[in-house]
C-alpha cells in the first residue's frame, strides 16, 4: 500500500525497493496536471530521503513567489484563463478586480498576504461587493495554487462578510410592479423593441436573458394563451451578442402566456415575419440585452410609470401569482428554479394546458 505524504507517494514494489511518485510542473502547453516516477532501492527511510530531495529540485523550477504579484497573476495568467466563460462572468470578474482587488493587493506578493489584512479590508466594504471580491481573489489564488504559482492560498479560510442589508417591508413593495402598472406600461410601449421580450419577462416570468434569447420558432399560439419554449439565453458580447445556453436543467421549460398579452405577442409575431419591421426569415437577430435594458429605462422619462429595474419584472410576475393564491411550487415551476425534492416532483408533471389554467388568473389588472 502506498504512503501518501504532503507531497508524492512512496509504495513498495517488493524486497529493498520502493516506488516513488511525485507531482512535475504542469504543462506549459496545455496547463494539465504531470506526475512522475523513480524506483529506490535502499531502506523506506533511503526513499523518504530521495522524495524530500525531488521536492527541492520541484521548488526551483517553479514560479517564485516573491516576483508573483497579484496584478502579474491577473495581468498575464487569470485574464486569459477565464476569457471562455460567459461574457456577462467575465465582465463581473473585471470588475471587482478593478475596483475591490487591485486598489489594495495589486503590488502585493501571492504569499504575502495575510488572513487578518483580508478581513480588515472585507469589513470596509459593502455585502454585495465583498462577497463578489472574495470570490474572485478565491478563484485567483485557487488556479495560482493549482499552477504551482504560490505555496497556499489565504483565500481558503472562513471570513465575516459584512452584514446583508435587510431591505423594508416598503422597498420589497417597490421593487416590483403590480399588474396594473405593467399592463399600463406595456400598453404605452407598443412598437418599441423591447416590447416582445417585456411581455415574456413581465407576463411569462422570464429571465432576462432567457426572453432575449427567445425566437419567434420557440413560440406556439394556443387558444387563450400562447407557450414559450425556453431552451437559450442571450447575453451581451464584445461585438454583438452571444446566445449562450441555460445555467441549469430546471431552466430549460415552457413559459406560458396568458390572455391578453398572449394575442400581444401574436400581433407582433406577425408584424415581424410578415416583414413590417424589416425582419427576414424565421427569426430575426437577437437583440442585445444591456443595450434594450437601458433603453426601457430611457423610455420611462417623462412617462407617468413608475420604473422598476427590467431584472424585477420576473420578481413582479412570481409576486402577482402568489397573491392571487398560486402555491409556491408552481411558480417555481413556472420560474424554472430546480425543484429537486418529492414534494414539489409532481409540478415537473404539468401540462402546458395545466400552466396556463393556472396563471389565468392574470389577465384582469383591475382586479
Amino acid at each position: 500500500m502506498a504512503r501518501r505524504s504532503a507531497w508524492g507517494s512512496i509504495q513498495a514494489a517488493g524486497p529493498g525497493i520502493w516506488r516513488l511518485r511525485y507531482p512535475l510542473p504542469n504543462d506549459p502547453s496545455t496547463g494539465k496536471r504531470r506526475q512522475g516516477y523513480e524506483t529506490v532501492h535502499g531502506t523506506k527511510k533511503d526513499a523518504s530521503k530521495r522524495l524530500a530531495e525531488l521536492r527541492i529540485e520541484h521548488d526551483r523550477f517553479r514560479v517564485s513567489p516573491a516576483v508573483m504579484t497579484v496584478s502579474r497573476l491577473w495581468g498575464q495568467h487569470y485574464s486569459k484563463h477565464i476569457e471562455r466563460l460567459a461574457p456577462s462572468t467575465v465582465e463581473g470578474y473585471e470588475s471587482a478586480y478593478r475596483t475591490a482587488i487591485e486598489p489594495t493587493f495589486g503590488e502585493r506578493e501571492l504569499d504575502s498576504i495575510r488572513k487578518a489584512e483580508v478581513q480588515e479590508w472585507l469589513d470596509g466594504m459593502t455585502y454585495g461587493s465583498a462577497k463578489k471580491a472574495l470570490a474572485v481573489l478565491r478563484a485567483m489564488f485557487s488556479f495560482a495554487v493549482d499552477n504551482d504559482m504560490c505555496n497556499e492560498s489565504p483565500f481558503t479560510k472562513r471570513y465575516q462578510l459584512p452584514p446583508k442589508p435587510q431591505k423594508s417591508s416598503r422597498e420589497v413593495s417597490e421593487s416590483v410592479h403590480t399588474e396594473a402598472e405593467l399592463a399600463a406600461i406595456l400598453a404605452d410601449a407598443r412598437g418599441e423593441r423591447w416590447e416582445a421580450p417585456f411581455i415574456l419577462s413581465a407576463f411569462g416570468g422570464m429571465r432576462r436573458e432567457e426572453a432575449f434569447g427567445a425566437q419567434w420558432g420557440d413560440m406556439g399560439f394556443q387558444d387563450g394563451y400562447a407557450v414559450v419554449r425556453v431552451q437559450r439565453g442571450a447575453q451581451n458580447a464584445k461585438g454583438g451578442v452571444r446566445i449562450v445556453k441555460l445555467k441549469t436543467e430546471g431552466s430549460y421549460r415552457e413559459a406560458v402566456i396568458p390572455m391578453p398579452y398572449a394575442q400581444r405577442l401574436r400581433e407582433i409575431s406577425f408584424e415581424r415575419l410578415g416583414g413590417t419591421r424589416g425582419c427576414e426569415g424565421g427569426d430575426c437577430e437577437p437583440l442585445n440585452p444591456d443595450l434594450m435594458s437601458a433603453a426601457y429605462k430611457r423610455w420611462h422619462f417623462g412617462k407617468p410609470h413608475r420604473y422598476v429595474p427590467w431584472m424585477n419584472l420576473r420578481n413582479s410576475y412570481a409576486t402577482m401569482l402568489h397573491a392571487k393564491g398560486v402555491d409556491l411550487g408552481t411558480v417555481a415551476k413556472l420560474l424554472g428554479h430546480a425543484t429537486p425534492t418529492v414534494t414539489f416532483q409532481h409540478y415537473d408533471r404539468m401540462s402546458a394546458e395545466q400552466l396556463a389554467s393556472v396563471v389565468s388568473v392574470l389577465g384582469n389588472p383591475s382586479e
